[in-house]
C-alpha cells in the first residue's frame, strides 16, 4: 500500500470510532476443539459460554491475534459476526478486525462457510472488516462486501478426532487410479513407474503409495486424505482433503486442497496447504504447496 493510501485508510478508521453500533448475541453451532482449514497451522476451540473463539491465528500490522468474540447471529442466512480481542492498532490509533462467516452443515462433525468480507489489500489480502473501534458492529455493517468470495474460496471445520464421520465422496476427476510424476517447480520426481495414486478403492478418499517414491504429495505423512468438499468451476475441480494421520504443524497439517483440471489424456493436480486459494492454477507450484502432479489414469 502506497502512503497516501495508508492514511487514508487509517483516517477512515479514525473518523468510524465515532460512529455509534449496537450490541448483539449470538449461540455458536458448535463448540469444543475443532480443525479448521482457514487456519491450517493450528487447532482451534470454540466456548459456546463465553461466545469465543481461541486459533483464529492472524497478523496485522505486526501484531498476531488468536482470540475472537461472536458478536451477532442471523439465524435466517446462518450468518455469524466475530471481532478480534487484539487490538491491531498502528499510530496510536486502535484497529479492531471483524470477521463475519455465513455457514452450511455439511455433518454433525463438519460445517462449510464463506468469510463476508472484501480482501484487505494491506493485510495480505485477508478477507475482513477493520474498524478504529472495539464498539460493537452488526451484522449489516460487517457482513457486506464489495467483491464477495467466490464460489472456491470455501472453508471447512472439522469436530477434532472425527475425520472419518466427517468423510464426503471425492469429486470425479479423482476417482481412478493413477501413476504420476511430481513437480516441486524446481525438478521433476517419481517417475510414472513409481509414483501410483488409489482414487478407486473408497470414493471418499485418495491414497498416495509413499512406499513406491517418498517425494511428498500434499501434506500427509502416510498420503491418506479423505474428500471433505469440493466445488468445480468450469474445467477446474477444488477438492479440500484431510488427512486421519496425526500432524506435528511444522510439516504435516490436517488440510490439503488439490486443484485438479484434465488436458488431454492427463489430469494436473496442485496442492496447497489448508483452504484451496482463489487463484490456485492446476498447472504451477503454489506458493504453500509441495508442487504439482501430472497425473495418468489407469483405472475407474
Amino acid at each position: 500500500m502506497h502512503l497516501k493510501e495508508e492514511y487514508a485508510f487509517i483516517t477512515i478508521l479514525f473518523f468510524g470510532a465515532f460512529l455509534g453500533f449496537s450490541d448483539g448475541s449470538c449461540v455458536l453451532p458448535w463448540a469444543g476443539v475443532w480443525y479448521d482449514s482457514a487456519f491450517p497451522d493450528n487447532d482451534v476451540t470454540f466456548d459456546n459460554s463465553s461466545q469465543s473463539v481461541l486459533g483464529w491465528k492472524i497478523q496485522a500490522y505486526s501484531t498476531e491475534g488468536t482470540n475472537w468474540v461472536c458478536l451477532e447471529e442471523s439465524q435466517v442466512d446462518n450468518k455469524l459476526l466475530f471481532r478480534s480481542l487484539t487490538n491491531f492498532g498502528i499510530f496510536s490509533i486502535p484497529i479492531f478486525m471483524f470477521r463475519c462467516i455465513r455457514w452450511t452443515k455439511i455433518s454433525d462433525d463438519a460445517y462449510l462457510y464463506y468469510v463476508l468480507a472484501d480482501e484487505q489489500t494491506n493485510i495480505a489480502n485477508q478477507r475482513l472488516y477493520a474498524e478504529a473501534s472495539d464498539t460493537n458492529l452488526t451484522i449489516e455493517t460487517a457482513c457486506s462486501a464489495t467483491n464477495p468470495p467466490e464460489t472456491n474460496e470455501f472453508h471447512v471445520i472439522v469436530r477434532k478426532g472425527r475425520e472419518s464421520s466427517a468423510r464426503q465422496n471425492c469429486p470425479s476427476l479423482l476417482l481412478h487410479n493413477f501413476t504420476y510424476i511430481h513437480d516441486n517447480g524446481t525438478m521433476t520426481s517419481c517417475d510414472p513407474a513409481n509414483g501410483s495414486a488409489d482414487g478407486c478403492s473408497n470414493r471418499q478418499q485418495i491414497e498416495f503409495d509413499f512406499s513406491q517414491c517418498n517425494t511428498a504429495v500434499g501434506f500427509s505423512a502416510g498420503g491418506v486424505y479423505y474428500c471433505l468438499h469440493s466445488e468445480t468451476v468450469g474445467p477446474v475441480q477444488y477438492a479440500l482433503t484431510i488427512t486421519p494421520e496425526s500432524v506435528d504443524y511444522q510439516k504435516t497439517f490436517k488440510f490439503t486442497c488439490f486443484v485438479l483440471q484434465q488436458s488431454g489424456s492427463y489430469i494436473y493436480a496442485s496442492d496447497t496447504k489448508g483452504s484451496c486459494k482463489r487463484t490456485q492454477s492446476p498447472f504451477s507450484k503454489e506458493t504453500d504447496g509441495t508442487g504439482f502432479l501430472k497425473l495418468l489414469s489407469f483405472g475407474k
